[in-house]
């Protein structure tokens, strides 16, 4: 897990796309039962999911389940924003700068 003020990435692996959504459905129940007792809540609408992959494994995954968080689904995307930069499985820059910023 990696925050910045009150953004936060959680990141798992594993040998495969549904042991990954299980770590993650595990770790966020926990991270909730912590952060709750502190009065603290997560906006899960501004979830998102992205499965990283190696060179070899460059082809989106198919037929992955979503991930379900307090009832909703997320199915994984092929990109992801954290802390105003765009990401991608292939680190790929263009997926950044090719979309619209806000004015500072």
């Amino acid at each position: 897990m990696i925050s910045y003020v009150d953004d936060f990435a959680l990141t798992v692996a594993s040998l495969s796309y549904r042991g990954n959504i299980r770590r993650l459905q595990d770790l966020f129940n926990r991270l909730e039962r912590k952060v709750s007792r502190l009065g603290v809540s997560f906006s899960v609408a501004k979830t998102e999911l992205i499965h990283w992959r190696t060179p070899s494994q460059r082809q989106s995954p198919k037929g992955v389940s979503p991930i379900q968080i307090k009832g909703e689904l997320f199915h994984p995307g092929n990109s992801v924003r954290w802390l105003g930069y765009w990401f991608t499985p292939a680190l790929d820059p263009a997926a950044h700068y090719s979309r619209p910023h806000p004015p500072p």
